[in-house]
């Protein structure tokens, strides 16, 4: 995804996919699905450390606009990720929870 700011960069954003964390999430849902999600999910300490790692490592900073898998090798994300409309709808509604006060709603993704 690419999102062109007030003066003029391009920014582009880098994801990783970290797949079932173990969580409190799943505490109100039926045993058996918790027990099959547990035998999946990883835990939350060695999610944060590939987070960590994406964040601040020297290794992967020149890489951009990528998404990694666990095992910290580049990936093709889903097409529904690269459609400029759905880019464009989830840059508004994320600055309308969040807002910054540097950036308006009325800018657009490129």
């Amino acid at each position: 995804m690419t999102h062109t700011d007030m003066q003029g960069k391009i920014c582009l954003v880098t994801g990783s996919t970290s797949g079932l964390v173990k969580s409190s999430l799943m505490r109100e849902a039926p045993a058996p699905l918790r027990w099959l999600t547990s035998l999946f999910a990883h835990a939350p300490e060695s999610v944060a450390q590939s987070v960590v790692y994406y964040a601040s490592s020297p290794e992967v900073q020149a890489m951009t606009g990528l998404l990694f898998n666990k095992g910290r090798q580049p990936m093709d994300s889903s097409p529904y990720t690269k459609d400029r409309a759905v880019q464009q709808q989830l840059w508004e509604v994320s600055l309308a929870l969040a807002p910054l006060d540097e950036v308006t709603p009325s800018e657009r993704i490129h």
